[in-house]
């Protein structure tokens, strides 16, 4: 396995991972409760 510092080129698709993941598991969420907490940092990367 191989580790690195994540870089403004990895953001995109960390964020995708976390919401897909939160998407699966948090089924209580409507999808107007997750653009607030990741939509900024994209449009900052």
């Amino acid at each position: 396995m191989f580790l690195r510092v994540a870089n403004n080129t990895d953001y995109m698709s960390l964020i995708e991972i976390w919401e897909a993941s939160v998407r699966a598991t948090h089924d209580f969420l409507k999808e107007d409760d997750l653009q607030p907490c990741t939509r900024p940092f994209v449009n900052g990367c």
